[in-house]
């Protein structure tokens, strides 16, 4: 199937977990952050507030907040006193906690995280989220276990947790797509593109074959539309243009061949489907920030969240 190698292939990086909890009558205001954030109700329940509106959250639901968004956790009817909003800050070791309220007295306790999900270069899978999400999972001790482990490395960082982490939050992305396209849930453009018949050999043509000299008009062909249909129909899926996927899904297979063997430069431009070095160059250096050259040579744990590709990708 077409999302199967779309999940495959996903890059996640997942920044320091916080456990936040709340007490009754407290509000914890949560600022608004380039990369969309997770919170899991671990016990309890209370609510989210956005823009003015209140979503409740019961034990075990997850909420996927959009980026740049700024929200708040609240516990309690009557909500009059708010704590400090937390500044970002600098990640360290260990479990970071954030309270509202007295110690000891919060009633709502929530894993709280941001993540960056990307495919195809820097296409973020939730670029495209306008609205807060949120899911029942009191259904699915797989989902409870996902959060268990993720706390459980950051509590007890070890070799190879960063690994882990992006491991687990891997599973957690997968039970959440599952459980959005059983619905054809419409804030996540690109899912409900996977269901669509004239998109599916299109994608999947990009996907397997990025070396093609796919154009738009072909692309348009083969989902049997018109070129300007084609067009609209694939920017509100994915937010660009079919040739950028094109592009950054060229770049993408570079980046992983530049790390994975022994191939020249030049060889490797010509298996992705660029026509010259020079063009081929000049794409990685505008996608990545480096030549291909310098990119061989850095540390793929160094770099990789950065470049929006995961260090699994890379070996």
């Amino acid at each position: 199937m077409l999302i199967e190698r779309l999940f495959e292939n996903l890059a996640v990086t997942v920044e320091p977990f916080s456990v936040c909890g709340v007490a009754k009558g407290w509000r914890l205001p949560l600022p608004a952050l380039e990369w969309v954030t997770l919170h899991y109700v671990l016990q309890g329940e209370g609510t989210l507030r956005v823009d003015g509106k209140a979503q409740r959250l019961g034990r075990y639901t997850l909420a996927i907040v959009p980026p740049r968004l700024t929200h708040a956790l609240e516990c309690g009817r009557e909500v009059r006193l708010k704590a400090a909003a937390p500044g970002e800050g600098e990640a360290v070791p260990g479990l970071q906690k954030l309270t509202a309220g007295p110690a000891g007295h919060s009633e709502l306790m929530a894993a709280c995280g941001r993540i960056r999900v990307t495919y195809g270069g820097n296409l973020g899978l939730f670029d495209l989220l306008r609205e807060v999400i949120t899911l029942d999972f009191s259904d699915s001790p797989q989902m409870r276990a996902t959060f268990e482990g993720l706390l459980r490395e950051q509590q007890a960082p070890a070799p190879g947790s960063r690994a882990m982490m992006a491991a687990l939050m891997h599973q957690c992305l997968i039970l959440v797509f599952r459980r959005l396209s059983k619905h054809a849930d419409c804030r996540l453009p690109w899912l409900s593109a996977m269901d669509d018949q004239r998109m599916i050999p299109v994608v999947d043509a990009i996907l397997s074959r990025p070396e093609r000299p796919h154009s738009l008009e072909s692309l348009a062909e083969l989902g049997h539309m018109s070129r300007s249909v084609f067009a609209a129909r694939f920017r509100e899926s994915f937010g660009r243009t079919p040739m950028d996927f094109v592009r950054d899904t060229r770049l993408r297979q570079a980046a992983q061949m530049l790390h994975s063997g022994e191939l020249s430069v030049d060889a490797i431009a010509s298996r992705v489907g660029f026509a010259s070095r020079s063009h081929f160059s000049r794409a990685f250096r505008d996608q990545f920030g480096r030549s291909p050259a310098e990119f061989r040579k850095v540390p793929v744990e160094a770099m990789a969240p950065a470049w929006g590709l995961s260090s699994g990708e890379l070996a």
